[in-house]
């Protein structure tokens, strides 16, 4: 299996995994309360489904179209297909926001059941809007004003400098940092619900091992920012996160 081949295939093994771990969310929910009286979560997982099924469209077309290279280590040959490929970077890390930041009012949404009545609830709707604004932040802001002219990001020749590659540590840095955040605030949340619960130990321990689970999101994300820029310092070719 080639190197090109063997990334296509990781791409698609992950999109079957998290295929099945939705259609698993979905049905569950279903079987419960029956999709008519279904709540903003639930719809946001039906969305999420959707935008999940484009990522590894982007991610294939980026692998074996554009042979998984962009515009942090160029020459003066393919032009055309390495800028292609830096678009088709670009649109993946917009898609990974948008599908990562779903991901979280869905959560968001969850835990205003979770919490109904409770003191807690009364910072559920501004988590709300504080991650619509980072999205905003992230996505418009830091996208559109760190490389000027945004077609930058794909120029090829003459070089458009450090802040115009997709690899922009400036982007990464933002991204992370909202992630990193907005996931604390949603872990703590559920707290009383999860103090206060009367059961047995080993079912709160388990309670408290899957609402924390925010902790190994918040690993993986920082794991993920580190594994980046250290490839992007060695001189190779780089694939879709």
């Amino acid at each position: 299996m080639t190197a090109l081949a063997g990334q296509i295939a990781e791409i698609w093994t992950l999109y079957v995994i998290g295929t099945a771990m939705i259609a698993v969310r979905i049905f569950c929910r279903t079987k419960m309360v029956g999709y008519r009286i279904y709540d903003w979560d639930d719809s946001l997982v039906i969305a999420v489904a959707g935008m999940w099924t484009a990522a590894p469209v982007i991610g294939q077309v980026f692998v074996q179209g554009a042979e998984g290279r962009h515009t942090s280590d160029l020459s003066e040959e393919d032009r055309k297909k390495w800028a292609y490929g830096s678009q088709m970077f670009l649109l993946g890390l917009t898609g990974y926001v948008v599908i990562l930041w779903t991901l979280k009012f869905n959560m968001l949404c969850f835990y205003s059941r979770v919490v109904r009545g409770l003191w807690t609830e009364r910072f559920v709707k501004p988590l709300m809007i504080g991650i619509a604004l980072s999205v905003v932040v992230i996505i418009i802001i830091t996208l559109a004003a760190t490389c000027r002219p945004f077609h930058h990001l794909w120029q090829v020749w003459p070089d458009p400098g450090c802040h115009c590659v997709p690899q922009n540590l400036t982007f990464f840095v933002v991204i992370l940092v909202f992630n990193l955040v907005t996931d604390i605030c949603i872990m703590l949340i559920p707290i009383p619900v999860l103090v206060g619960i009367q059961t047995n130990r080993l079912k709160k321990f388990g309670l408290f091992l899957l609402f924390g689970l925010g902790f190994f999101c918040m690993f993986a994300a920082i794991l993920r920012f580190v594994l980046i820029f250290n490839a992007s310092a060695k001189p190779r070719w780089l694939h879709l996160s």
